[in-house]
């Protein structure tokens, strides 16, 4: 089972290969930054508002990943496990 703590390391080090990353543009890392504030609140209280923001919120996450893929592969990776460990967590 997946706890709070191990996913807020996770981000850590995703946020950390992001502010390394060159060529990621103002407006995405701002994008990730709120997206990885939204896991952090949502992680706390373990639901999104309704079933449809999370699947929303999941497609963004899945997307923006696919997107990184080439020129960014460390930080899709560490997306793709980013939402794993939330559907392990049941989010």
């Amino acid at each position: 089972m997946v706890d709070n703590d191990e996913l807020k390391e996770r981000l850590l080090i995703f946020r950390d290969r992001l502010e390394n990353a060159s060529g990621v543009s103002p407006s995405d890392r701002g994008l990730w930054t709120s997206l990885m504030a939204e896991i952090i609140a949502i992680s706390e209280n373990k639901q999104l508002s309704n079933n449809s923001a999370q699947l929303g919120f999941r497609e963004l996450w899945k997307q923006k990943s696919s997107a990184y893929e080439v020129d960014h592969p460390e930080i899709a990776y560490t997306v793709r496990q980013v939402l794993d460990m939330l559907a392990k967590m049941g989010i």
